[in-house]
């Protein structure tokens, strides 16, 4: 096996493990409380003086913070899921 296939089994790896916390109570425990800190924070955002930088750019921060994980994580799914699908090609080249 080569260095490329060995990275994409890697890929493939995380990817799953990915979607496996998705799915657990902590992955969905999580994702409820990024999606609710994030409406919150857009709630406050919505009312916010617009003279107040320092308290729009907090919860601009808010937002960002909540959400990136959950960004990190599908990232990895997706990379996941494309790695599985090279390989899958490679294969049929190989077995033609």
């Amino acid at each position: 096996m080569n260095e490329e296939t060995a990275t994409l089994i890697a890929q493939v790896d995380i990817g799953d493990q990915a979607k496996r916390f998705f799915e657990s109570d902590l992955g969905r425990f999580l994702t409820g409380r990024s999606m609710q800190d994030t409406e919150e924070a857009v709630a406050e955002l919505k009312y916010a003086n617009p003279q107040d930088g320092d308290k729009i750019a907090e919860l601009q921060m808010r937002i960002q913070v909540s959400e990136a994980a959950l960004k990190w994580l599908a990232a990895a799914i997706v990379e996941g899921e494309q790695a599985e699908y090279q390989i899958h090609e490679r294969e049929a080249l190989t077995n033609g």
